[in-house]
């Protein structure tokens, strides 16, 4: 099970940068947050981009970036748009950081099976990153 609102409640609260959710890997709480988001005065809002790419199960998925601030949005973006043509251990290191994880759990995450295998874009899948960089959205909830 995620834990999609925690996530995007550190962002909202200035805990984290970023936090970016699978809609199509648990779509019912996906929707609560972006309920949540939607909710919120404008200007209390963070960044909410919408992108196609690949899920955890290998197949297309939508994704939403939140960011805490226009810069993160950005920078994740560009990693986005370059995930197929860098090494996938970098892209995780640096998508990693971007999520705020410290250099021990990521360099935990690279060693993992998981990071290995795992077929998602957020995961380094380099499939369908130009169709995915090219179908995103941005929009504030």
């Amino acid at each position: 099970m995620t834990d999609y609102l925690n996530d995007v409640r550190e962002v909202i609260d200035d805990e984290r940068n970023l936090a970016i959710i699978e809609y199509d890997k648990c779509p019912l709480e996906a929707g609560r947050v972006l309920d949540v988001l939607s909710a919120l005065p404008p200007s209390e809002r963070p960044f909410v981009e919408r992108f196609r790419g690949l899920g955890e199960n290998g197949k297309p998925a939508t994704h939403y970036i939140i960011a805490g601030d226009l810069f993160t949005l950005r920078q994740t973006e560009r990693l986005l748009a370059q995930v197929s043509n860098i090494p996938r251990a970098e892209f995780q290191q640096r998508m990693g950081q971007l999520l705020g994880y410290s250099a021990e759990d990521i360099s935990d995450f690279i060693g993992s099976e998981i990071a290995r295998n795992c077929p998602c874009t957020i995961c380094g899948r380099d499939d369908l990153a130009a169709e995915a960089a090219a179908k995103r959205t941005q929009y504030h909830a």
